[in-house]
């Protein structure tokens, strides 16, 4: 019996376990990675990038003030459902800002989250800022590292399958070129509506409005030139502008919610 197929039984196994429900959309994941070990990783990753842009790190403090006030609302939101829900999260937060001109931001699993001063041209404001960090901070909450470093796990095991049946490079070239856009691909993009679902409900609970999202991607998709979707690990802006446009009844419940409670 080959070693793959020795395998199979145990990865079948994994896969009946290790399935659990992202809060909010209650959409199922698979995930073989423990939080402790994802976020060790992540937080090695995130050291070497401190240390490595150091003298770039917290330099503009009414830039660092905006995103720690951010930051810290939408951490409160975040903790309090999942308290609500009888879930757990464990996170060392951290909140930080690099200047550095392109338009991004990330969060790494675990809760250190880094905003690039090139957005705030986008944000423009507080509420813009509160759209792209409950966005990073959702992709953590849901757990899409872990999400992704399992799935890469099947594919990886398939793929050595092919390889011991199956003669041929072009034939292995197929199927990794198949795999990357016909699956690794789309799932980023089910990743990023994802995020966007949950952002929009992280940052209504935070008492901010959730139409500035609309608003913000908005500005986002003006004079971009995107690769096909079917290239891209986005949604295309237009999509995703009515994607956000179908979740805001949901969101402004909340946002109402908060607003009773004073979360402003």
């Amino acid at each position: 019996m080959s070693k793959f197929y020795k395998a199979v039984p145990i990865v079948l196994i994994s896969f009946l376990i290790a399935c659990s429900t992202v809060p909010i959309s209650n959409r199922e994941r698979l995930n073989f990675v423990s939080d402790a070990k994802i976020n060790s990783v992540a937080d090695q990753e995130y050291q070497q990038f401190i240390k490595e842009n150091r003298s770039d790190i917290n330099q503009n403090q009414q830039q660092l003030k905006l995103v720690r006030r951010v930051g810290f609302r939408i951490r409160d939101a975040v903790e309090r459902y999942f308290i609500q829900n009888n879930q757990s999260i464990s996170f060392d937060w951290e909140f930080n800002v690099i200047q550095n001109s392109q338009a991004n931001a990330w969060a790494m699993p675990g809760g250190k989250v880094m905003v690039y001063s090139g957005i705030f041209d986008k944000t423009r404001n507080e509420e813009g800022l509160a759209v792209v960090v409950a966005h990073e901070i959702a992709h953590a909450a849901a757990k899409h590292g872990a999400e992704r470093m399992s799935q890469q796990t099947l594919l990886n095991l398939g793929g050595y399958a092919l390889s011991q049946s199956v003669a041929g490079e072009n034939f292995m070239k197929a199927f990794s070129i198949g795999s990357h856009y016909g699956i690794m691909l789309p799932y980023s993009r089910k990743h990023e509506y994802e995020a966007d679902h949950l952002g929009l409900i992280f940052m209504s609970m935070a008492g901010y409005d959730p139409a500035a999202a609309v608003d913000f991607w908005q500005r986002m998709s003006e004079n971009s030139a995107a690769a096909p979707e079917f290239m891209s690990t986005h949604p295309c802006d237009k999509k995703r502008i009515q994607a956000l446009k179908e979740r805001m009844p949901e969101a402004k419940r909340y946002y109402r919610e908060s607003i009773k409670s004073g979360r402003q």
